[in-house]
């Protein structure tokens, strides 16, 4: 099931259109004649549609990172651990766009550049320098990969007051499908 759903500043429109297949030539031609912009989980799917600019997801991001955070046995552990650090980045940046969306359009992008911006510019820098001591395959290497292929379409979430940091208001409005899948 693929899912469409207008962002939170327009007209509440979530068009669900049936695929048997997960090829990335269906949205390409469902979306061949919008352009602008598309939050999007990692999928690679989404990556050779004209005219768009992709959007991921910091919520994909983190997840990784609390993956591989459950797996640290010790609390006393996990609180000082790498893995921890990478957390608390993707829970800050969470906690300054939660505020950020009290603000107007252009006040919210103003504090996007101001607050936001220099955070997942720090946040970049120690995924780069942390993924050299990290073994490639632990679940904490992963999270470290995943998000320094997916930070640079994060990352624009900044070019706009309007755009959202994660994708999840389409997650939830494909849940009910993939609960009736699993059941």
């Amino acid at each position: 099931m693929w899912v469409y759903q207008t962002g939170r500043y327009d007209t509440p429109i979530v068009i669900y259109d049936y695929k048997p297949s997960r090829s990335g030539k269906i949205p390409k031609e469902f979306l061949k004649d919008f352009s602008g912009y598309l939050h999007v989980d990692g999928y690679s799917g989404y990556n050779n549609i004209d005219n768009i600019t992709l959007v991921g997801c910091l919520a994909h991001v983190r997840r990784y990172f609390n993956d591989a955070y459950k797996l640290i046995k010790d609390t006393e552990d996990a609180k000082q651990s790498n893995t921890s650090k990478g957390l608390n980045y993707c829970n800050t940046l969470f906690a300054l766009d939660k505020k950020s969306k009290t603000l107007d359009i252009d006040k919210r992008y103003l504090f996007k550049q101001e607050k936001i911006k220099p955070v997942f510019d720090e946040f970049l820098t120690w995924v780069k320098e942390s993924l050299t001591n990290a073994l490639p395959q632990s679940k904490y290497g992963k999270a470290l990969t995943y998000a320094l292929n997916q930070i640079p379409n994060v990352l624009h979430y900044l070019d706009m007051g309007e755009l959202d940091i994660d994708n999840n208001r389409a997650e939830r409005s494909i849940k009910p499908f993939v609960i009736g899948r699993k059941n």
